[in-house]
């Protein structure tokens, strides 16, 4: 019988394995951890996970429940793809019409300004927070 998720097993292995190096190469117990020789598995980028399409139709319908001002913050995570620091990082006097769209300007990580096409319901909870 199997206890506990596959890789709590491997990574107890690891250590159990690591533990006799550790001691062997080590002359000091506080200045090395065991933790340090444990080869750790590989995540393939395709396995983390988001929102499916139905858990963002009740997080948006939440949001919208709570406030207005919520309800555009969370169109400006879900179907803008902002992060949290780009959304909460804007202005609304980065709101701007181009090309006959409706854009935001926002600093991305790194620093880099980009100017963003909003989704029309983006732009309409915009208008009413």
């Amino acid at each position: 019988m199997m206890f506990g998720r596959p890789l709590v097993r491997a990574e107890a292995a690891g250590v159990a394995r690591a533990a006799p190096a550790h001691a062997a190469t080590s002359a000091s117990a506080s200045a090395v951890t065991p933790a340090q020789y444990v080869r750790r598995p590989k995540v393939h980028p395709s396995h983390a996970q988001g929102q499916d399409r139905f858990e963002l139709g009740r997080f948006l319908f939440a949001a919208e429940l709570f406030d207005r001002a919520h309800a555009a913050l969370a169109v400006l995570l879900g179907l803008n793809g902002l992060r949290v620091s780009e959304a909460l990082g804007a202005d609304v006097e980065a709101l701007g019409i181009e090309r006959g769209h409706r854009t935001l300007t926002v600093v991305r990580k790194g620093g880099k300004i980009v100017v963003i096409p909003l989704a029309p319901r983006t732009a309409r909870a915009i208008d009413l927070a």
